[in-house]
Formats: structure tokens, sequence, C-alpha cells
């Protein structure tokens, strides 16, 4: 509703952040989108700056939803939002696809079915239209085989499948390699969710100094 973007807004400018709008594009509506942009940059000047279509879509997949966009559809469903927003204010950013997972893993698929096909559609590239690829990243995994410890979450050593330190330090500069080599120099890269645990069981690290940092 308006009254929560304008309070979000003034919570925006207070502490000097930018915002994003999370876009659903499940429900293919690109149309009120364009209309909530209108709203915060054209009727009044919040300046909202990210928008960013879609979110976890693999994960959706694979826990049984049935209305996930996946591939070229993803693809065609982002040219329309992209259209529909830029039309109202080009300077904003738009952004995607803001996959649960970042690298090819068997279960969530997020490049073959999300990355991959954004990055490589020619109209896409040729147009310049991704400004920011975003994903989540969630290195260490606290489940049922054992509780993640302080020692686990400061490791630099191990296999990337260890999901340590190393891990973190190259899956950056590989989407950025990526990236360039596809013809999107100017593509930021962004990471919107980032915790060091996902956890499904309790976990001190989850509220101390060391998740902290």
């Amino acid at each position: 509703q308006a009254d929560e973007i304008d309070a979000v807004a003034t919570f925006a400018k207070t502490v000097g952040a930018d915002l994003m709008v999370e876009v659903d594009v499940t429900t293919c509506d690109p149309l009120m989108w364009a209309d909530m942009l209108h709203y915060t940059n054209v009727e009044h000047d919040y300046g909202v700056r990210y928008w960013e279509l879609g979110n976890e879509l693999d994960l959706e997949l694979v826990s049984g939803a049935t209305d996930i966009p996946v591939g070229a559809d993803y693809v065609a469903r982002y040219k329309e939002y992209y259209r529909a927003l830029k039309a109202v204010d080009p300077s904003i950013s738009i952004v995607g696809p803001s996959t649960a997972s970042h690298e090819e893993d068997g279960f969530f698929n997020p490049m073959s079915r999300f990355i991959d096909p954004l990055t490589l559609d020619p109209e896409i590239v040729a147009d310049q239209m991704l400004d920011v690829l975003s994903y989540h990243h969630y290195p260490l995994w606290n489940h049922s085989g054992g509780i993640v410890t302080a020692d686990d979450m400061f490791a630099f050593f191990g296999t990337p499948e260890d999901r340590s330190r190393e891990h973190i330090d190259h899956c950056a500069a590989d989407k950025r390699a990526l990236l360039d080599d596809r013809g999107h120099p100017n593509a930021l890269i962004a990471v919107t969710e980032f915790n060091a645990i996902a956890a499904t069981q309790p976990t001190s690290l989850a509220f101390n100094h060391a998740q902290a940092l």
C-alpha cells in the first residue's frame, strides 16, 4: 500500500540507504509494477534504484511450485518487466535472477534454469538489458548431519563442496568472469541475501559476534 511505500522511503532517507524492490514475476503483471515505479520515482522523489525480478525461483521450483517461469519463459518475462519499468524511469537498475543457489548443483540447478538463459540470450546481450546479476549465498548449511561450528565458519580450506571460505572467495570472481565472457562488461554483481548459515536447527552461531562478522 502507498503508506507502506512512504514509510520505507522515509526510513531509507533517514539512514542514507538505497532501496530495492523485490518484484513478483510468478504472477505476470509488469504494468502493475510499472505503476508502483511511477509512484516511487515520478509522483514522489523516492529514487528507488534497484528492481529485482524474482526471488529464489529455483528454490520455489524444487519446493513444488507450479507457476514458476523457467529458462526461456523467465527470460521472456524478464524482458516484459524490463521494458515496462525502463519506460517509466530509464535510470533504474534491473536486477536478476535472484537465485537461492548460484552454481549448478544437481538440485537447484540455477545455472541451466535461470542464469545461463538470462546471460546468454542474444537480445539481452545486444541491448545490455542485464544491469545487475544477483544471487543469494549461504555458504554453510546446518542440518541433521551435524551442527556448524565457529571453526567451520572461519575455515579457509577444503574443496568448494565443503562450502568453506575458499568457496566464498572464488564465487564472485567466477561470476565476473562469466559476465565478461558473455558480453556483460557493465553488469554489476549483487549478493542480495547473505548469511553464514542457512539453519534448520537452532544454533548459537546465528546470534553471536562470529555471525555478525
